[in-house]
């Protein structure tokens, strides 16, 4: 019996997992091992089409509901062999015996599994900061100068910018707005292709010393 509601996103895709055949779960099964790889996350969608013949939109909530598992798991310090009989004998999904085995076994497995294991440790960290960043966009305005009556017309303007930062913080939205003239773009501009540069150097001496850099890039 369920502890906690399955997921409604999780129920498609735990379908799709128990409807599979045993040859696409064994190739699904050599997709999960992309995961720790450098480009993780695009060689496991890219293998689970072409392996499993999974959409990329199921390949991605299927890696979802992997990850997510992993972190309820840990987090509530559930077993992963009793968390998965859980999922599996879902009401949602309306599983016979032999169906909920077969499901509860498919998803332990891929769980347990190192690649997903240590991806998900690894996006763990990736997070775990005060604030997260979640989008930004610069907002430009033309703000008109009068230097007499405003009957006279405008004698000017001037370009402005404002960049809207949204972020994560303990689990809510937040945003914030900085003003911005044109030689903070350049210096964001500057600031930003530094940053890439030392990543892509960064990435490279890791990957030549067969470190995997794993990111959330899919």
């Amino acid at each position: 019996m369920m502890t906690q509601q399955l997921p409604t996103a999780f129920v498609p895709v735990l379908a799709k997992l128990n409807d599979i055949s045993p040859d696409d779960y064994e190739a699904l099964c050599t997709a999960v091992e992309a995961l720790d790889e450098p480009s993780g996350i695009v060689d496991f969608v890219e293998r689970a089409g072409q392996l499993a013949e999974l959409t990329a939109d199921e390949a991605r909530a299927l890696l979802s509901m992997m990850l997510s598992t992993a972190a309820h798991a840990e987090a509530s310090e559930l077993d992963i062999s009793e968390l998965s009989d859980e999922m599996a004998s879902s009401e949602a999904l309306s599983l016979e015996n032999e169906g909920q085995q077969r499901l509860a076994a498919r998803i332990k497995y891929l769980v347990e599994q190192r690649s997903t294991q240590v991806l998900h440790k690894s996006l763990a960290l990736m997070q775990e900061h005060q604030s997260v960043f979640l989008d930004a966009r610069i907002l430009t305005d033309i703000r008109p100068v009068f230097g007499g009556e405003v009957s006279e017309g405008l004698d000017a303007v001037v370009l402005t910018h404002s960049l809207k930062v949204d972020f994560v913080r303990e689990g809510k939205r937040n945003s914030f707005y900085v003003a911005l003239d044109q030689s903070d773009l350049r210096v964001m501009k500057t600031t930003i292709e530094r940053a890439i540069e030392k990543a892509t150097s960064l990435r490279e001496t890791l990957e030549a010393a067969g470190i995997a850099n794993l990111t959330l890039e899919a």
